[in-house]
This record gives structure tokens, sequence and C-alpha cells, in this order.
């Protein structure tokens, strides 16, 4: 009877140790399931966002955005070195350099410290207007045509300026990887 009674433990422990089994087995499945549904849904979502500066929402969806983002980034960004004086050139370019993509910064640095320069030196002070505005929200690209008005010795001095910014997606985030001045109308201006 004592032999009887340790076998039957023995099967009732296996059973329960079976029973464990199949529940880790279904544990690691779900879990396995769970993560390919996350893998599989990481960046399709849409975020809606309205800031206090701007006047119309738009959407970020991982490396995409609505055009509406890089026309509001493109007019943030092309003015933060085009609208100064030589009170606000300083920060304006410590600013700007934020948003131009790393392997970048000091080639646009150097670019903003000869502006820099020059605006204080002439005791320059300049604002562009935007006229016209295409936006290739695929490329990622936003062209701003428009008046860049210089004011030196408090005389205005205009002239019709075109600029191309493009963005690249880095950690999260859209950076400058271009912004030149190009020829109005210039119909490779689009092309890749």
């Amino acid at each position: 009877m004592d032999g009887d009674e340790f076998i039957n433990a023995l099967d009732k422990a296996r059973s329960g140790i079976r029973k464990l089994q199949v529940a880790l087995g279904g544990c690691i499945v779900l879990a396995i399931v769970q993560a390919c549904s996350i893998a599989r849904q990481a960046g399709n979502e849409r975020q809606y966002f309205l800031p206090p500066e701007i006047s119309r929402p738009f959407w970020l969806a991982g490396a995409e955005a609505s055009p509406e983002y890089f026309e509001d980034l493109g007019q943030f960004i092309n003015g933060l070195p085009l609208n100064v004086t030589p009170d606000t050139v300083d920060a304006a370019c410590r600013q700007y350099l934020k948003y131009v993509v790393a392997r970048d910064r000091a080639r646009y640095k150097g670019q903003c410290d000869v502006e820099t320069a020059r605006i204080k030196r002439d005791g320059v002070a300049q604002t562009f207007s935007v006229r016209e505005m295409h936006t290739d929200a695929h490329r990622r690209r936003v062209v701003l045509d428009g008046v860049l008005t210089t004011l030196v010795n408090d005389k205005p001095f205009r002239a019709p300026q075109t600029y191309l910014i493009e963005f690249e997606y880095s950690d999260g985030r859209f950076y400058v990887s271009k912004h030149d001045k190009v020829t109005p109308h210039d119909p490779h201006t689009f092309k890749p």
C-alpha cells in the first residue's frame, strides 16, 4: 500500500507539472503574440497637435508627417536666421542650430557666424515675408517664396528670395538637412 500511495502521489505531481507546463506555454505564446502586435503597430498611430502658436492641426506618425506640419516647421525654421536684428541674431542662430541635423551643424554654424558678424557690423535688420509656399511631404521638402526686406541705416532694400528646406527624421524628430537659397520656380527643386 505504501508503494501505491507513492505512485499515486507521483502521478498527481506529474499531472500538476504538466498543467503548469501547458499554462507556461500558453503565457509564452501570448507574450509572443502581444510583442508581434505591438511591433506591427509601432509608428502607425497618428497624433494630432494644435500648438498655441499654430493655427491649424497637423499629424505625426513615426517618420511621416502631414504637409501642414512641414509648412509650419519650414516657416519657423526659415524665419530664425532671416528675421533678425543685431540684438537678436545670436539667440536666433543658437535656436536655429538646435534644428539642424548633427552632421551638418558645424557647416551651418559657420554660416551663422558669418551672417552674425555681417549683421552686427552693418547694423542690419532683416525680415522675410512668405508670398507662396510649396510642400512635398513625401520627400519632406518645403519651398518658401517671398520677399527679404533688409533695413540698413533705416533704408529698406527688398529682394525676392526663394528658400528650399529639406528635413530628415532622426531620433524621433525632424531636423533640417538642407536649407538653401534656390532659383525661383526652378523645375528641379522638387526632383530627388
